[in-house]
């Protein structure tokens, strides 16, 4: 499974890169406005949980750059003995 966009939490921001077309064009369509470093979006870490909702509820993959692990993928469901 391939990115889409790689999200990386930096303490008061987060940058989010679209890895793929589909999360470039994404990122430019849902927040044009944000702050850029390069090809890197800058937001508010209070704002970046629903931009990356909004992403993986449109289909993308959004993976965390420093742990590799994509936010939309599920948890396995708890195992409960009854």
């Amino acid at each position: 499974m391939d990115a889409d966009i790689i999200a990386q939490n930096h303490g008061s921001i987060v940058t989010l890169r679209g890895e793929s077309d589909a999360g470039r064009e994404w990122l430019y369509e849902y927040i044009p406005h944000a702050a850029r470093l390069g090809d890197e979006y800058c937001v508010e870490c209070k704002y970046a949980s629903d931009i990356i909702l909004g992403a993986t509820g449109d289909g993308l993959f959004v993976q965390d750059a420093l742990s590799g692990r994509f936010a939309n993928v599920p948890l396995p469901p708890l195992q409960t003995d009854h």
